[in-house]
């Protein structure tokens, strides 16, 4: 069977995702993919009724699109199924005039690449295994746990670090999170926060979001105290660091390199500094 007879559909069946992403040995969770397909579309070939490949796209409006998640089951690699799942949702975003952003993995880079993609950071996932940190009773009286009255300042806090509106991923997020906090100023204005998912045995911190190194550093400590298990958090390469401080300090192993990629554009909006751990890779 060639790859023209495969039939692609657009995917709503979060069980057919769970499998067909574990047969490559991704961790994902029915959370994970309940959000991502509720503020996304994803694509994929059948061949009968069994998925063989994916891809999803995330617009935010006509000022960026972000596709992720591309995958393949290993049977049916090299028929150019993943380039056709990538033309569509390149064709999705270009009916909005949109730049698209991805985060590549190892494999993925020269079909991304041959597609006129070009890399302008990494993404470094760091890992710290079973470690536990004591938190002084000053830093302590700094942080409060996050709560639905935090919402709002915690979307316009990311939508000044990531430049867009991502407010129905945070509105869904914030029910499906392990743990939130949030850091406010004498002032009472929000000068950091973190939210983290249990993926597996891990707890991945998916965003951490402070105006300044000392926010970041104190939201990271935080999340050891609570957590006493894996910690992984996605950290963009242009906080190199913050990145030396998680591997010297606290011995974070940096277990994967992921290139960031733009299609249409030459950088992310918003302001990158303030952007310590993404959010989700599949969401730019």
């Amino acid at each position: 069977m060639n790859k023209l007879e495969y039939k692609v559909k657009r995917i709503d069946n979060i069980d057919d995702l769970l499998v067909l992403t574990t047969s490559v040995a991704w961790s994902f969770t029915g959370q994970q993919f309940e959000l991502m397909i509720s503020v996304g579309a994803f694509y994929g070939h059948y061949d009968n009724n069994r998925l063989i490949s994916c891809a999803g796209i995330f617009q935010y409006e006509n000022n960026l699109a972000s596709i992720g998640i591309v995958c393949v089951h290993p049977r049916y690699r090299r028929k150019g199924l993943a380039k056709q799942l990538m033309t569509i949702c390149m064709e999705e975003a270009n009916k909005l005039d949109s730049p698209i952003s991805l985060v590549s993995s190892p494999e993925g880079f020269p079909l991304y690449k041959s597609l006129g993609f070009k890399a302008i950071r990494n993404i470094h996932r760091l890992q710290l295994d079973n470690s536990y940190l004591a938190l002084k009773q000053g830093e302590l009286e700094k942080i409060e746990q996050m709560n639905i009255e935090d919402l709002i300042d915690v979307i316009q806090l990311d939508i000044e670090a990531f430049g867009l509106n991502r407010s129905a991923m945070y509105e869904q997020l914030f029910y499906n999170m392990e743990s939130g906090f949030v850091v406010r100023g004498e002032d009472r204005m929000l000068k950091g926060f973190s939210m983290t998912m249990k993926v597996g045995d891990a707890i991945r911190v998916s965003p951490l979001i402070a105006k300044d190194p000392s926010i970041a550093k104190l939201l990271i400590s935080n999340i050891f105290g609570h957590h006493a298990c894996s910690i992984q958090i996605d950290v963009p390469s242009n906080q190199a660091d913050f990145i030396n401080e998680l591997e010297q300090r606290y011995d974070f192993k940096n277990i994967l390199l992921s290139p960031q990629m733009t299609l249409y554009a030459k950088d992310l909006p918003g302001k990158n500094d303030h952007m310590y751990g993404i959010l989700n890779p599949a969401f730019g």
